[in-house]
Order: C-alpha cells, then structure tokens, then sequence
C-alpha cells in the first residue's frame, strides 16, 4: 500500500505477496525504524564564570570560583554542588594541585536543560624549599 501524500520508492511484491518499499521521506522526529520518538528538551541555559579567567595562573592553592547563571539552580564546580542565590550568582571555594587544573562548573536548571563551562587554572606556588 502506497502512502498517501508521500513519494514512495519503487515498490516490489514479494513471495508472500507482501508489498516492500518505504517512503522516501519520513515524518519529522522519526528514528531509523519510522518511529516517533520524544525529544528532550535540551536548551542551553545562561552561565557566565566570573573568576578565575581561563588560563589564570595562580601562587595559592584555593580559588574562589564565583558566577552567574538562572536564579536558584543546582550548580556543579568539580563535582562540588551549590545552588545559585535568587539573583542566580553561586561561588565556591576549590582547592587546585600543583600545574595544570581544570574548573567545569556545570548548571542544571528543573528542566535538564543544562549549560557547562570548563577553565584551566594552573597553581604556581614558586619553588619548593626543605
């Protein structure tokens, strides 16, 4: 059976008697088998990190990371959780390792809808002394 409004490809009977060929467009959302599938919502939403800057190099071992993002969402610094105040500023304090860390701050708003930013911050603390 041909579908109705939709080009079809050749279509052939097969020894059932079983009519083949697909049509040559497919409804909208559809995966490889024709089915509609539910799409996530998957909005990014608004975050800004203030401090550190990228690439920052710095001589303590604990930085402040603070930001801004959607009042009142869960935000993620290094896995560390805090929730953005009602003016949707968050700040934590990090302690990094000797050279190269990275910073991914992480929010996540009721929705899943989600915004991610990753900074390297390198510590220098000078030369070690004994």
């Amino acid at each position: 059976m041909a579908y109705k409004g939709l080009k079809t490809s050749p279509q052939k009977t097969d020894t059932t008697g079983e009519i083949t060929g697909s049509p040559t467009s497919k409804p909208e959302e559809s995966n490889p088998t024709g089915q509609t599938t539910a799409q996530k919502n998957t909005n990014e939403i608004s975050l800004t990190v203030s401090q550190p800057q990228n690439n920052a190099v710095v001589s303590t071992p604990t930085i402040q990371v603070t930001g801004k993002t959607l009042p009142g969402i869960d935000v993620s610094i290094n896995e560390k959780d805090v929730k953005a105040d009602s003016q949707g500023n968050f700040s934590a304090s990090l302690s990094l390792d000797e050279g190269d860390n990275i910073v991914s701050v992480l929010a996540v708003d009721q929705n899943g809808n989600s915004s991610e930013k990753e900074l390297t911050v390198t510590l220098n603390s000078g030369p070690q002394t004994e």
